[in-house]
């Protein structure tokens, strides 16, 4: 998990958490079955309604598969899949303590 200081809609900032962790096979496996149940792959990059905000936060989620890349890239997601798994891997599996209202 990697965190900046910067601030939405100007520079990314200094990098201020680089944080590692090793998950477990059966961590990693019910992960996958997560990806795989909310159709990451067939989600598209960007949605026009939510590419672009003044106060909120971009959230990003890169993956790998068989050779293939791919990036879902939202706005501070309310709903949706993104958000699903974005809080999966914060709280879940990062254990990362986070308040309601941090979470944007």
């Amino acid at each position: 998990m990697k965190v900046t200081n910067g601030q939405g809609g100007y520079e990314t900032g200094a990098l201020v958490e680089d944080r590692k962790k090793s998950l477990s096979k059966q961590q990693t496996t019910w992960f996958v079955d997560r990806v795989k149940e909310i159709g990451y792959w067939k989600l598209p990059t960007r949605e026009m309604r939510d590419s672009f905000g003044l106060d909120g936060a971009q959230w990003i989620l890169e993956a790998t598969r068989n050779g293939r890349y791919k990036i879902v890239e939202r706005w501070s997601p309310k709903e949706g899949p993104i958000r699903i798994l974005g809080l999966i891997m914060l709280i879940d599996l990062a254990e990362l303590k986070l308040l309601f209202q941090d979470v944007y």
